[in-house]
């Protein structure tokens, strides 16, 4: 899984990886994915497709919802006890596309 998290990351995220961990070198995708199946697992998301997309999250976010004040939108999406882990995600998507909408 970490690994196809990384070519995800690779893939898609490039200019995001690099101002993360900036000189990261070849490893910085594989450093990056696992923090985000770390993270992931942390809400109950488990699923490949729920990796890739917490993953997408968290390369325009980045990590650490629950201790970021401009962040801690997501980290309370997650958490909503009302919905199933997959659901939550799928909200927090939404919403963060919502505001990119909003500031575009």
């Amino acid at each position: 899984m970490i690994e196809r998290v990384a070519d995800h990351a690779r893939r898609f995220f490039a200019r995001e990886l690099e101002a993360m961990d900036p000189g990261g070198g070849p490893h910085a995708a594989e450093r990056f994915a696992e923090a985000a199946v770390d993270e992931a697992g942390r809400y109950q998301l488990l699923a490949l497709a729920d990796l890739l997309l917490f993953a997408s999250l968290a390369a325009v976010h980045g990590l650490g919802w629950a201790q970021a004040p401009r962040r801690r939108w997501l980290h309370e999406i997650l958490m909503d006890p009302r919905l199933p882990p997959p659901r939550r995600l799928q909200r927090a998507a939404q919403r963060s596309l919502h505001l990119a909408e909003e500031v575009a």
